[in-house]
């Protein structure tokens, strides 16, 4: 018998299983495995804990069967079957965390599962409203004209009319238009700094390479702790360094460069106006409003089944567009919160009618299960009181 690593306060009556003993040996078991395979070991068995908790509930349910036939009071049968909630919340956390650690192990991950998922979010950001499709199309249709206007009019260093759309092209016109403004202005830091050490470094390689590392430190670091103008500096200063190196060019790279910035800030520009120029609060309510719309069918659908108006149906359709529209709107809340211009009292309210949403798909899973797996339904008693399963002789096991 293996120690209970749970500590409950014991009901009157409890379940006495094999298979609570089995379950938390399986769990014990994927826990262990599970730091071994991070330290080099084998990969956990992820299938035994399923197996287990199936078993369990299985047990669980046969359990609970034999006691109300056995006219045991309700109430306790109930906290009986609550004494072992524990347990099987963490046989689903060990669940996930052995599937972790043996993909960190080199374990491969179920192809099916995996593509699955892949099309369910494919076809999820496909429907509208989808701030991941309106942000893809933004940037595709920015950086085809960045080509387009670099391959027609034969712009010197064509690429980087490209890379300036990419850099301020933002999910609204107005922050794409405060990131050019730091774009050109960081540029031109750059140019007059880069070009001034060009002036007097001249066309001596040696000063050159010594300066070279340095640009490329700075560069790196500016980009990833100071700031977006100051990046763009650091990166302007390294570009006329590199070409230098390459070819003396002088001070002149540096304007080239800023030519086609400016470029490629100018179609970003257009783009984001035309494209959605209001950027992800709007989004984001569309999305909110399109979640609880899929919300209010599928409590409906839950309650119906509930309440015996449509017992046989199933929920699945219904649920899996509840998931596309909260995957959506998961996505719409992650655009606006890294906008500048939201501010904390519009992002908790956000967060909290995101998190709302959430908690009445729960409860509409939750209802589902009452009226699928544990077939409770509210019919056929004369006072109104609801009908179990067990007096109506119909039992899902």
């Amino acid at each position: 018998m293996i120690e209970r690593p749970f500590n409950q306060d014991r009901p009157m009556v409890r379940p006495t299983l094999a298979e609570t003993d089995r379950l938390v040996a399986a769990v014990v078991a994927a826990l262990r495995a599970s730091a071994g395979a991070l330290q080099g070991g084998g990969t956990p068995d992820v299938h035994a804990i399923e197996v287990a908790r199936q078993q369990h509930r299985a047990a669980l349910d046969r359990w609970a069967s034999e006691q109300l036939r056995a006219a045991r009071p309700v109430e306790e049968v109930l906290d009986g079957l609550d004494f072992d909630d524990t347990l099987r919340v963490v046989s689903y956390v060990a669940y996930l965390l052995s599937g972790n650690a043996a993909i960190a192990a080199g374990a491969r991950p179920d192809i099916r599962d995996t593509a699955m998922y892949v099309v369910r979010t494919v076809r999820a950001h496909l429907e509208s409203p989808s701030t991941v499709l309106q942000g893809s199309l933004r940037v595709a249709v920015g950086l085809a004209l960045a080509v387009w206007v670099a391959r027609a009019f034969d712009l010197s260093h064509g690429f980087w009319v490209v890379l300036g759309t990419i850099q301020v092209l933002r999910s609204n016109a107005l922050g794409t238009g405060r990131t050019i403004v730091q774009a050109v202005a960081g540029n031109a830091i750059g140019v007059i700094i880069g070009g001034l050490f060009a002036v007097v470094a001249g066309n001596h390689p040696t000063v050159m390479w010594a300066a070279f590392p340095i640009a490329v430190f700075g560069a790196a670091y500016a980009a990833t702790t100071i700031g977006f103008m100051a990046s763009q500096a650091a990166f302007t200063i390294n570009l006329i360094v590199v070409f230098n190196l390459i070819s003396p060019a002088g001070w002149q790279v540096g304007l080239v460069r800023i030519e086609d910035l400016l470029v490629g800030a100018l179609i970003s520009l257009v783009v984001g106006v035309l494209l959605w120029p209001r950027g992800a609060r709007r989004e984001l309510g569309r999305a909110l409003a399109n979640i609880y719309r899929s919300l209010v069918e599928y409590l409906e659908h839950a309650f119906d089944r509930v309440l015996g108006f449509d017992p046989t149906s199933t929920p699945d359709q219904a649920r899996q567009i509840v998931v596309r529209a909260r995957d959506r709107a998961d996505a719409a809340f992650d655009t606006f919160v890294t906008e500048r211009k939201s501010g904390a009292f519009d992002q908790e309210t956000a967060a909290f009618l995101l998190s709302s949403a959430n908690h009445l798909s729960l409860a509409g899973d939750l209802l589902n299960v009452i009226a699928g797996v544990l077939g409770y339904q509210a019919d056929s008693h004369a006072d109104g009181r609801p009908t179990p399963a067990w007096e109506k002789g119909r039992w899902p096991w």
